[in-house]
């Protein structure tokens, strides 16, 4: 995303962009033919109809969580604008999170098996209202630029402990198979129904979104989590 804005766009504008992504798909395309054909079934796991009651929960949970973010990302010009900061301030925020998204990615890779999901979650969840908090003060360039690295990798280091926990919650793991549906469709209606609370001269309302659904998720998670032996048996 990086190098298509800074030397693809500038010489060939949005058109140049579509045709980078367009090759980059081919590219990944070549890869296709170094995966396995097939993977062998999991082991006394039926993987097929719809999840249970837990598991519709924690697909609930990857909803709001996922729409938090994004509802909170799809709005930074607005809301670096509205701190008054400079136009570019809003596009170094967008590749410094990117750059920290990666780190953060790559972080929960080296760490997934010794941290535990429901610790990483509530830690992540709760650095995620504290960078709302913090956007909402209308911070100057040099805060809103730290705060977006601090927001790219929380946001990327909880998502993959997102897939242990609805796991847990369903063992069969019907719903672990409808991970990404469920965190598309936060992602992509979060920033409509945030927009209901925003007016043209305060995005804030975005951030208020965004703290609620991560708090309704939060909850959600320590119920789950709470309640996981009473459901063993």
């Amino acid at each position: 995303a990086t190098f298509v804005s800074m030397f693809v766009y500038a010489r060939w504008g949005a058109d140049g962009g579509f045709i980078g992504l367009a090759l980059l798909c081919v590219a990944n395309a070549l890869f296709v033919t170094w995966l396995p054909s097939s993977l062998a079934p999991l082991p006394d796991s039926a993987t097929t109809g719809l999840p249970n009651a837990r598991g519709l929960w924690a697909l609930g949970v990857n909803v709001l969580s996922l729409g938090a973010t994004g509802a909170t990302w799809v709005f930074v010009s607005q809301l670096s604008g509205q701190a008054h900061n400079p136009p570019e301030t809003a596009g170094a925020a967008v590749s410094i999170s990117l750059a920290f998204q990666i780190i953060g990615g790559l972080a929960a890779t080296a760490l997934a098996g010794r941290l535990h999901w429901f610790w990483t979650l509530l830690i992540c969840f709760a650095a995620d209202i504290a960078i709302f908090a913090v956007i909402a003060s209308l911070p100057g360039a040099p805060v809103f630029l730290a705060i977006s690295a601090v927001f790219g990798f929380s946001w990327l280091f909880g998502i993959p402990f997102l897939v242990p926990m609805t796991i847990e919650a369903d063992p069969t793991r019907r719903a672990a198979l409808l991970i990404g549906g469920a965190q598309l469709i936060g992602g992509s209606l979060a920033p409509f129904f945030a927009s209901l609370l925003m007016t043209d001269a305060d995005a804030r309302g975005a951030l208020l979104f965004s703290t609620g659904s991560l708090t309704i998720a939060a909850a959600i998670v320590i119920a789950l989590h709470l309640t996981r032996n009473r459901a063993e048996a």
